[in-house]
């Protein structure tokens, strides 16, 4: 079994294969989808963490810019770039964005069958997903 061939594809298997309950940064029953208040987030950024990944991932959605990331975790900054475009383009799937009909975009950023079912085929189901993506040509 691969791990990714990219980035954004192996952290997203790291953090599904945590068994913790993440759907890697599109949360789960980790990282919610509540955003804490600013104070918390810019609080649990200051000190390295077990859960810190999902606090970047609060901080990208309450608007914080990448430089205010990395002020506060000194994380390079390709990382948390890479980071935000996950982060950016799986709220768009989210909200029901078409940012990319062929599905590509989605499998790039490995975002699960169970989004790329929801941004691409209204009231699909898993299975749908798996075929859609198949079909796309993202494995």
């Amino acid at each position: 079994m691969a791990i990714g061939r990219t980035f954004k594809e192996a952290i997203q298997k790291a953090l599904r294969s945590l068994e913790i309950g993440a759907h890697g940064l599109s949360g789960g029953r980790r990282g919610g989808r509540e955003v804490p208040p600013r104070e918390e987030i810019e609080g649990k950024l200051i000190t390295p963490c077990a859960e810190c990944i999902f606090c970047i991932r609060h901080a990208f959605r309450d608007g914080f810019d990448l430089d205010a990331v990395h002020q506060l975790t000194r994380i390079d900054r390709w990382f948390l770039q890479n980071i935000k475009e996950i982060v950016d383009y799986g709220g768009t799937t989210r909200r029901g964005g078409k940012p990319d009909r062929s599905g590509l975009t989605c499998g790039r950023h490995s975002l699960q069958t169970r989004l790329l079912t929801a941004a691409k085929v209204p009231g699909g189901n898993h299975h749908s997903g798996k075929i859609f993506r198949k079909i796309a040509g993202v494995h």
